[in-house]
């Protein structure tokens, strides 16, 4: 979540927290620095961790710029923050809606942005 608020926002930390913000702030100041070298071929390039199943360090990276960084709704959401819910389902009618929202109600599901349960119109076609 850091990486997405501006320093007006994370220099109001006080104590330890704002201690670990300027270390994070001192470690993407070197990382910048490392790879600044390695395009002028003073020393190896960091790992491609593009596509990596696996997570590293470098996976947190403080600018949201890098291409690693989680976008600021995936962010929110694993938080249960993000006012997007992770899954739409649509039903036909007013039984199903009912139905629907008492069983996920029922398996854990009440907040709206796990499931958001909407109505869509039926078809008239019998078949």
């Amino acid at each position: 979540m850091l990486r997405h608020i501006s320093y007006k926002g994370w220099s109001q930390l006080r104590g330890e927290p704002l201690d670990a913000m300027w270390k994070r702030v001192a470690a993407e100041v070197l990382l910048r620095a490392h790879e600044d070298l390695a395009r002028a071929g003073h020393v190896k390039q960091l790992p491609d961790l593009t596509g990596e199943t696996w997570w590293t360090v470098l996976h947190d990276r403080l600018t949201a710029r890098h291409e690693e960084a989680e976008t600021l709704e995936r962010a929110l959401g694993d938080f249960g923050l993000s006012p997007y819910p992770r899954v739409i389902l649509l039903v036909e009618g007013e039984t199903e809606l009912l139905h629907t929202k008492r069983l996920l109600a029922e398996i854990g599901f009440t907040k709206p942005q796990q499931v958001r349960v909407q109505r869509a119109k039926g078809s008239k076609a019998r078949t």
